[in-house]
């Protein structure tokens, strides 16, 4: 990730804990993070690259969340909000897009669009699909979406 992104992105998360996602034979490859937002909210955040340590659990970090799109939708309305799911990494946000990356890479440029969204207490990194291009997005839109949200970077 770009520093300049990720500078953009990173906002402080109280690290909770961490849960096992898969493993084998008593090695763990991929866990769950358990962060709480400044609002006392607390979420699952999948972990796939192991970067938070057990030294972490119980100290306040500065992280990047990236989400997973399930679902996808424009709003009229100017709301900010974050819904965790109480035991996967899975959220709902609303709230408005900052700004709209579009990539260098012309090939992926065609399929993908990135997103910065702030939910009111942080930001986080979406991917916007081309099936969804339709929607005509554009900064200051808000927007309501559903997904699995992965840890991208903690610090």
């Amino acid at each position: 990730m770009k520093s300049d992104l990720k500078e953009k992105l990173k906002f402080s998360a109280r690290i909770l804990g961490t849960e096992p996602d898969s493993g084998y034979e008593d090695v763990v490859y991929t866990q769950d993070v358990i962060i709480e937002f400044k609002n006392g909210q607390r979420a699952y955040a999948f972990d796939p690259d192991m970067l938070c340590t057990a030294d972490m659990v119980g100290t306040t970090r500065e992280i990047v969340l990236g989400m997973l799109v399930h679902s996808f939708v424009k709003t009229g309305t100017n709301t900010v909000s974050i819904k965790p799911h109480p035991s996967r990494p899975s959220i709902d946000i609303e709230g408005c897009i900052e700004e709209i990356i579009i990539l260098d890479d012309p090939q992926k440029a065609e399929g993908w669009q990135i997103a910065i969204v702030d939910f009111g207490f942080g930001k986080i990194l979406i991917a916007i699909n081309k099936l969804n291009f339709h929607i005509q997005l554009e900064a200051g839109d808000c927007v309501r979406v559903d997904g699995r949200v992965d840890l991208d970077s903690i610090e």
